[in-house]
């Protein structure tokens, strides 16, 4: 970056009221990127790695809306942040950002930058903070059906009284004989819902993701309500929690939701009563959560009824990798028949990418992810898979070059149309899915 885009870097609001020769360091390393007129900056969908503060010219932000198909735009000028929520998060990017005008300047922060100079500078953290809540409660809210039918200054209120909640792995979102709180809204995450039996024992009745809620009955009761099941997060997760005084007053106006929540739980009630009875949902909800199947969004499945052990996935998938094969035949098996063998699962919240010592592992805009050429091959994102997926291989240099380690793991046939295992399996056992399209399981409950 040159001096001038320096100077319009060091004003913006973000960074306003903090040490500029500290900040200049930091951000020394970063690239500064042109757009032209409406070019693409970032795309919804898409996984990311980076954020931007715009130095010059104005973006406009596209946030799709599933429900009625028409889009939201807002517009963000010069000095404003960009990009924040996917980096933070490890997620799909929630909105459209465009070039509005021509030639839009923006300064790139990669994720160790970013987590550096929230590190280094509390008010950029409590700026970063507040621009991320105001905006995911927006696009987040907007995108749910329960709320398709509120128009603008309605839906703006009930943003302004939500709040987000952050869990980690294993906490509690709330336990049986809890007071209820009111609507809890999954941001991003896992959740499972369970209850116990006289006995103690733990009876899976529901997996519930993204876009998904619970709490629904408290807002249909007059009276004080206590939960009757257990919630727990499987992973990270946010949560939009709605006070039931909040809710409430929306019903008053809006009929139309209450009769959708009154729908859902009579619907919930019907599955539940349905998974309670059943052995083989339970053990297969058992076993999508144990073995972390619910935080993917892809595995390889092999039907062993059909897999005559001929070894031509692995063979296909090493002709593409130089000799080493990203995929081996072990794994676990499900309901006695579905093997899932070790293979990349492209995890929501990947823990291979958590300790990196040359941040070397990222996520490409369709949630592979892969390892750079700074990749030392250490080992410690093969440490850090809690499922194995990833192997340190000694690759060639090419000619007149030393062999070097590298971490390999399934890149997904990058730059091909097809799977190379799936394709050259000559039975079709081998199949590479979506675990929450694949096991109605998981979508049909709750």
């Amino acid at each position: 970056m040159n001096i001038d885009e320096l100077k319009d870097i060091l004003q913006a609001p973000i960074f306003a009221g903090i040490d500029q020769d500290k900040l200049a360091k930091i951000i020394k390393s970063c690239e500064v990127k042109t757009f032209t007129e409406n070019q693409f900056i970032y795309r919804h969908g898409e996984f990311g790695n980076e954020c931007g503060v715009i130095i010059a010219g104005t973006a406009r932000v596209e946030i799709p809306n599933m429900i009625s198909k028409k889009n939201y735009n807002y517009y963000l000028k010069a000095g404003e942040l960009v990009g924040v929520i996917a980096l933070l998060t490890g997620y799909k990017r929630i909105a459209n950002v465009i070039a509005f005008t021509d030639r839009v300047k923006m300064l790139v922060i990669p994720k160790n930058v970013l987590l550096e100079l929230t590190g280094v500078f509390e008010p950029v953290k409590d700026r970063v903070n507040e621009l991320y809540s105001d905006r995911v409660l927006y696009s987040s809210m907007r995108n749910l059906m329960l709320f398709a039918s509120l128009g603008d200054a309605l839906l703006n209120k009930l943003v302004g009284k939500a709040a987000i909640n952050s869990y980690q792995k294993s906490d509690m979102i709330y336990s049986s004989g809890d007071k209820a709180e009111g609507l809890l809204i999954i941001r991003y995450g896992v959740v499972k819902i369970y209850e116990k039996t006289k006995t103690g024992k733990e009876k899976i009745l529901a997996i519930l993701k993204d876009g998904q809620y619970l709490g629904e009955k408290a807002l249909l009761s007059d009276e004080m309500f206590t939960m009757s099941t257990n919630a727990v997060a499987c992973g990270p997760a946010e949560i939009i929690k709605i006070s039931i005084s909040d809710f409430k007053q929306i019903l008053e106006s809006n009929p139309n939701i209450k009769k959708d929540i009154e729908k859902v739980v009579v619907q919930r009630e019907e599955r539940n009563a349905q998974v309670r009875a059943d052995n083989y949902i339970q053990k297969t909800l058992r076993t999508v959560i144990d073995t972390g199947i619910a935080q993917t969004s892809s595995i390889i499945l092999i039907d062993t009824t059909k897999c005559v052990h001929c070894g031509d996935c692995e063979k296909a998938c090493a002709v593409l990798h130089q000799n080493h094969s990203r995929l081996i035949r072990k794994g676990f098996k499900l309901n006695n028949f579905l093997l899932i063998p070790t293979s990349c699962r492209l995890c929501d919240d990947p823990a291979c990418m958590s300790q990196c010592p040359t941040n070397s592992i990222f996520k490409d805009f369709t949630g592979e992810i892969y390892h750079t050429d700074t990749c030392i091959g250490c080992g410690a994102c093969a440490k850090n898979c809690p499922y194995g997926n990833i192997t340190v291989a000694e690759l060639s240099g090419g000619k007149n070059k030393k062999k070097r380690k590298k971490a390999a793991t399934c890149d997904k046939c990058k730059g091909l149309d097809f799977f190379a295992c799936v394709y050259n399996c000559a039975t079709g056992a081998a199949r590479r899915v979506d675990p929450s399209e694949y096991f109605t399981e998981i979508t049909n409950i709750g």
